[in-house]
């Protein structure tokens, strides 16, 4: 029986990625309402979202990677 290959670039629709980037980016809508972008950080986001902050880092990398994906 052959393993089927799996498509390259594929993106699941669900699970924890998914659970995890809807998380951070209500945090930081919520940072942002709360704080405005000057006071936007890393650590707010994964503080208010309960991702560890090595998460954000590997995902977004900034801050300004985090508000363009919003």
């Amino acid at each position: 029986m052959e393993a089927k290959p799996r498509a390259t670039g594929a993106v699941r629709p669900g699970g924890r990625t998914a659970r995890t980037r809807a998380a951070v980016l209500a945090a930081t809508q919520g940072e942002l309402e709360a704080c405005g972008y000057a006071g936007l950080t890393l650590e707010k986001v994964a503080e208010r979202s309960g991702v560890h902050l090595a998460t954000l880092y590997r995902r977004w990398r900034t801050v300004e990677g985090l508000v363009v994906d919003l």
